[in-house]
């Protein structure tokens, strides 16, 4: 007698490819937080006993700790079904190879074909500016082949903005012709400035009498830069 597990044991249902597929990032200052999410949808179960594991790699410009992610989950979906709400909290662990900039994520619970699981980690942006990368993802255990996302929700997925100066204010004390003056510098980054020779450089001080060579400080900000260096003369200057 033949059971109704075994009574087609050949059949295919097709192959195993994303049914949906989209993937966002919330920033894109540089040097500063950033949440990128996937959200996913498939034709076929995803099976925990295997356990099967998805793969993005490509994702230059975000940086965190090689290792186990922190993963916040949810899922899309119509009605009310107790298998598919069982398998929405926390369907998949996730880890992140710094190195290779790929995210790895593991079924910790079968999926539901159809269902779309949306996921997301923290990253850091890096400090460099760059364009959006190639991303692609792709699964093993049960297979599906490399591709790259159908429909990306943010264009601007990991696009780095050039680290800028905003804000950037120059007053003085004194107005008089001739007399001794102090000028005061405020500006704001839109990354932090770390000791790796990096320059605030002030032009066009016309007017500016000052020999060439270190200027001294002071402000609440002084500690922070290690000296000034003047640029001598009447400083006509460069623009």
């Amino acid at each position: 007698m033949t059971s109704q597990m075994d009574a087609a044991p050949l059949y295919k249902r097709g192959f195993a490819d994303f049914h949906s597929l989209k993937i966002n990032s919330s920033n894109t200052k540089p040097g500063t937080a950033n949440e990128i999410c996937m959200t996913f949808s498939t034709n076929v179960p995803l099976p925990a006993s295997v356990p099967v594991k998805i793969t993005m790699s490509g994702l230059s410009g975000a940086s965190a700790t090689s290792g186990p992610m922190s993963l916040k989950s949810s899922c899309i979906y119509e009605g009310s079904d107790s298998k598919v709400e069982s398998s929405c909290d926390t369907p998949l662990s996730g880890t992140w190879d710094n190195v290779q900039k790929k995210m790895t994520l593991t079924t910790l619970k079968t999926t539901v074909p159809y269902v779309e699981y949306s996921l997301c980690c923290a990253f850091t942006n890096d400090r460099c500016p760059q364009t959006k990368p190639e991303v692609h993802i792709e699964s093993s255990g049960v297979v599906i082949q490399r591709t790259a996302p159908t429909q990306v929700v943010d264009p601007a997925f990991l696009q780095i903005e050039t680290p800028t100066i905003i804000d950037a204010d120059v007053t003085q004390a004194d107005s008089t012709p001739g007399c001794a003056n102090n000028l005061t510098i405020k500006f704001t980054p839109t990354v932090s400035l770390t000791g790796h020779k990096t320059f605030v450089i002030v032009r066009r001080l016309r007017g500016v009498v000052l020999s060439s060579g270190s200027v001294p400080i002071a402000g609440s900000s002084a500690n922070k830069f290690s000296a000034c260096e003047g640029g001598g003369g009447n400083a006509s200057g460069p623009p």
